[in-house]
């Protein structure tokens, strides 16, 4: 009896995980939708096609990616390029005038893994011992997960800021996670490049 219930489980498991995935059509307004791209500074985008699209990275609940999503650029607006590039030279003034910012690497996530997983579990089980497995299992909330890479006149640098989500609208919230960990990962690249404006 016991080796039927654990495939069973796995299946309903990967089954209802499925059914929590979020929407990619939604889009996340952080700020105003149109950004020009600042005139002083040149921003190559050498990012990889695939961080520019949105995806569902696993709909398999026993994946180390499940529950989370890459935000393409078609959700967030404005354009994170150009979002990026308009920050960095209000927050660094003159010092990157006439200078080339490679992008390389920008990626915002939204994760909900402890959530689904905790979800998934509990529905699969059911009853007594599905309420049981919900309560133990990590509470932690969803949060955005953003990851920039850039290259600036030869000298590397990256930044990774994970920002969780507050309570009240899901779209509202995700918005407002976007904006504070886009303007967070600015402010730390900057900082290591040495040009924040005091």
């Amino acid at each position: 009896m016991r080796s039927l219930v654990c495939p069973l489980v796995l299946a309903a498991c990967a089954a209802l995980g499925g059914c929590a995935a979020p929407a990619l059509s939604v889009k996340y307004a952080y700020a105003p939708e149109t950004i020009a791209m600042p005139s002083g500074l040149t921003v190559v985008d050498r990012r990889s096609p695939a961080e520019s699209e949105s995806e569902i990275l696993s709909y398999n609940v026993a994946n180390e990616q499940y529950g989370i999503t890459r935000l393409g650029d078609a959700q967030v607006i404005p354009n994170r390029v150009a979002y990026l590039a308009a920050q960095l030279q209000q927050k660094a003034g003159q010092r990157l005038t006439g200078r080339s910012v490679t992008i390389e690497h920008f990626t915002v996530h939204l994760n909900k893994q402890a959530a689904y997983r905790k979800f998934a579990a509990g529905a699969a089980v059911g009853g007594a011992v599905g309420s049981a497995i919900q309560s133990s299992l990590d509470p932690s909330r969803p949060f955005i997960d953003t990851e920039l890479e850039l290259v600036v006149e030869a000298r590397r640098v990256s930044s990774r800021q994970r920002v969780n989500l507050g309570s009240g609208p899901e779209q509202e919230q995700v918005a407002a996670a976007i904006k504070v960990s886009l303007d967070a990962a600015v402010d730390d690249v900057i900082r290591q490049l040495g040009v924040l404006r005091n």
